[in-house]
């Protein structure tokens, strides 16, 4: 319920799922990611802390907005607006 809750309040434009993460874009093409950071696949620090609970916004750059983002099984891969490639995990 609490990830329902906080999705509604993004204004969520896309979202992709894995077995045990997700990442989400919003209008904005702000990215954010939540669920098991293992591999590094939220794309953050997690502070020996693998589970994140709550989507956490991710910044590549100030002037980086993501056009798409996908979720693999160990990983999550996108395009910036700029079109440079990533990926976590």
């Amino acid at each position: 319920i609490t990830l329902n809750k906080y999705l509604s309040s993004l204004n969520i434009n896309f979202i992709s799922l894995s077995e045990n993460h997700g990442a989400c874009l919003d209008y904005k093409k702000n990215l954010y990611t939540w669920g098991d950071d293992t591999f590094g696949q939220l794309g953050f620090n997690s502070d020996n802390n693998n589970i994140c609970s709550v989507p956490k916004k991710i910044v590549l750059n100030d002037s980086f907005f993501v056009n798409k983002v996908q979720c693999g099984k160990f990983f999550t891969a996108g395009i910036t607006s700029d079109g440079i490639g990533f990926k976590f995990g």
